[in-house]
């Protein structure tokens, strides 16, 4: 797991933490700059990106530790990134906020229904969330060389299994949720996030609340206007602030976190 912070970070359990995670298709996950990361550290946050099974940061065998009926592998390293983000003395679960992207929102949204005790907001973008109808969703049909087939006889429930959508339970607190749909996607289905915010309500959980972000300029990752990106930016982390109580300095003044 790489983490980014202040030299001078204390260790003292209090930090807000961004958790972020992919764990998929052979794609490594590290540290990058954006306006969002600077803008988060600037506020005295923890950036954390975990190196779960499933990516690629250590060769083809991580990958495939994490394929088909074997990713729960990935979710349980994600989970263990977490507790160890507490144990390690950085943050406690209510300051900890979960985020992926794509395959990383289903990471996010499996693992907060798993373990939702470990987190204190999920920001869960272009997500699959039905993982018993993935495939006929254009693209991603080819998807099932990753995620196993939900027409296959083992496959089919151990996808059943994890399916965010299939596995929202009423007897269960969750936590802060933000799901965002980018509306122009063609890669993930922008109706996952729909049905899914639609889901927590009917089953009127103990937790929440849950919230339902449309991207109207955006795609699954490209294409987004340079106004769309300042917007969608802004609301992502006005979302960690308020989801764990973040005060932002007054504006005018210096995002610099005092001594």
């Amino acid at each position: 797991m790489f983490l980014v912070h202040r030299k001078d970070l204390p260790r003292d359990g209090r930090q807000p933490v961004r958790l972020n995670g992919y764990g998929g298709f052979n794609i490594s996950l590290e540290p990058r700059f954006s306006a969002l990361n600077a803008a988060w550290l600037k506020l005295g946050g923890v950036l954390a990106f975990a190196n779960v099974r499933g990516g690629g940061e250590y060769g083809r065998a991580w990958h495939e530790a994490a394929c088909k009926t074997r990713r729960q592998k990935a979710f349980d390293d994600y989970i263990a990134a977490a507790r160890w983000l507490v144990s390690a003395g950085y943050t406690t679960p209510a300051r900890l906020a979960s985020r992926g992207n794509s395959n990383g929102g289903l990471l996010v949204a499996v693992t907060a229904l798993q373990a939702p005790e470990s987190f204190g907001a999920v920001y869960c973008r272009a997500p699959i969330l039905d993982m018993l109808r993935f495939p006929s969703f254009g693209h991603l049909s080819s998807a099932t060389v990753e995620y196993g087939s939900p027409d296959d006889a083992v496959e089919g429930p151990y996808l059943a299994s994890y399916s965010p959508y299939h596995n929202v339970r009423a007897d269960r607190g969750y936590p802060v949720m933000a799901f965002v749909s980018a509306l122009n996607d063609r890669i993930a289905p922008p109706h996952d996030p729909l049905k899914m915010v639609a889901r927590f309500q009917a089953e009127d959980t103990r937790g929440g609340p849950y919230f339902l972000l449309p991207l109207r300029d955006s795609g699954h990752g490209g294409g987004t206007t340079m106004s769309a990106l300042v917007e969608q930016d802004v609301d992502e982390l006005g979302f960690y602030c308020w989801a764990l109580g973040i005060t932002p300095p007054t504006p005018g003044a210096s995002l610099e976190t005092p001594p």
